[in-house]
């Protein structure tokens, strides 16, 4: 986590420096969660990003992943992506695996915690694979019974160097017990390169979470 903060100075102190290019992306869809017990979750999601500048490259995913409650801190969690892209041959799938600990007292309005994500990506037409390892660390403050924030930084490595650095924040917002609908901006930035991409995300979800009954 010390490492990702000096990283964060590090990006801002080059950003003046370097040449970019701005790229603005708008991520939309939703996600379905069904509790099976105290220790073991199943989650599906769907999205559609596309970016909103004159290429217009877009691509639209499905998730499939289940979170193992191993301790009341720490969890797994293992995911599998199919993702269909605008482009021609541009298709690819995704596996992966979170480690995931939380902080703070169960009663208490702030949260925080820190994933590890090592992801494994290979296109469907292409010998190209990617292998990334993911480091994110966020902060989540609950106002009142429907709204919540929460923010985070994430790095980016590829082998042998940092690729990426995200930085997100958000607000939620519940309809009801079971749905709910979050909101967020996202700024993502290539890292120590001459010529650096910036990307402006903007983002809309819905959530919808649903328990198994005790007497099922």
């Amino acid at each position: 986590m010390t490492r990702l903060l000096l990283l964060i100075l590090t990006v801002i102190s080059i950003q003046g420096i370097s040449q970019s290019s701005v790229t603005p992306k708008f991520w939309t869809g939703g996600g379905l969660e069904y509790r099976v017990s105290k220790w073991v979750k199943l989650d599906v999601g769907y999205q559609y990003r596309t970016e909103l500048n004159k290429d217009y490259d877009s691509y639209t995913f499905s998730d499939f992943g289940t979170t193992f409650r191993i301790t009341k801190k720490f969890s797994l969690k293992p995911n599998f992506r199919i993702a269909h892209s605008s482009k021609i041959n541009n298709d690819k799938n995704r596996a992966s695996l979170d480690f995931i600990y939380k902080f703070g007292k169960k009663k208490s309005d702030w949260s925080f915690g820190v994933r590890a994500r090592g992801q494994y990506q290979f296109h469907v037409n292409q010998v190209k694979k990617d292998i990334v390892i993911r480091q994110k660390a966020f902060v989540g403050y609950k106002l009142n019974k429907k709204i919540s924030f929460k923010t985070s930084a994430e790095l980016f490595e590829e082998i042998f160097r940092f690729s990426d650095l995200r930085i997100k924040v958000g607000a939620n917002y519940k309809l009801n017990k079971r749905i709910g609908v979050k909101l967020f901006y996202a700024y993502e930035s290539e890292l120590l390169r001459k010529n650096i991409d910036k990307t402006h995300i903007l983002g809309l979800m819905l959530n919808v979470k649903l328990k198994r009954k005790k007497n099922d």
